[in-house]
């Protein structure tokens, strides 16, 4: 009889112990749960460029205030320089400002005049731009509209046929209006490609003839380019957000 009190003693004894150590805090560490970056578009960038362009230049001839003859031309060539800005991105909307300097390729003897029998030689030069961006992000896709302040040099021989050693040349230089739009894609966090176009508008100037005293070049000046680029985003220092996944 007592036996057999003891054993039941110590039996519920040892049912008592376990539900205690039951209910007292493990002493494990917590399980180790992985977390996953979200990419984000905020951060410092610095890239090139390169593509392809074309300017439609309408000029006019003035004498005497007076529009007298008219030729139209369309250069084009090669573009290709560097651009360096910065995205902010909240929620899935892209905020940005850039900025790009080009060299231009693009050039074109234009129809002689049969007026003056001169003949107009056009090519442009250093040409760049200060932008804002808004874009749409899907992860690391990016779609964007740019626009802002574009400047460019240009460079202006008019020769005459009839006196083949007197020129006209002029290099203005000009501000105005650009526009467009383009894609880009992540390849890393820090590795950016993107496919971009852009149209320009360069406005209406006069150029006076020193050759012929009284006349004026009027030039009309538009651009449309496409160019594609690869840029290095630099990891911004506010801390990314991200995901854990259970």
């Amino acid at each position: 009889m007592l036996r057999k009190l003891l054993l039941s003693s110590v039996t519920a004894t040892a049912m008592i112990g376990s539900a205690l150590a039951a209910d007292l805090p493990s002493r494990r560490p917590p399980p180790v749960v992985p977390v996953v970056p979200v990419f984000t578009w905020t951060g410092f960038y610095l890239g090139v460029d390169g593509g392809y362009g074309w300017q439609n230049i309408r000029e006019t001839g003035i004498f005497g205030g007076l529009p007298f003859y008219q030729l139209n031309y369309r250069a084009s060539g090669p573009v290709g320089g560097g651009h360096v800005g910065f995205n902010w991105q909240v929620s899935q909307f892209v905020f940005g400002m850039e900025g790009d300097v080009l060299y231009s390729g693009m050039r074109v003897t234009g129809p002689a005049n049969t007026l003056l029998f001169n003949n107009p030689v056009w090519r442009s030069g250093v040409e760049g731009s200060i932008r804002g961006r808004i874009g749409v992000a899907f992860d690391r896709f990016l779609a964007y509209a740019t626009g802002g302040v574009a400047f460019e040099t240009f460079r202006l021989r008019e020769t005459f046929l009839f006196t083949p050693g007197l020129v006209d040349t002029f290099t203005p230089s000009r501000a105005g209006l650009t526009v467009g739009g383009g894609v880009e894609y992540a390849f890393t966090n820090n590795w950016l490609g993107r496919v971009e176009g852009r149209y320009s508008d360069f406005g209406t100037f006069n150029n006076a003839s020193i050759v012929a005293p009284g006349l004026f070049y009027r030039q009309r000046v538009t651009e449309t380019k496409i160019t594609g680029g690869i840029s290095y985003r630099f990891d911004y220092a506010a801390p990314a957000p991200v995901v854990a996944r259970y």
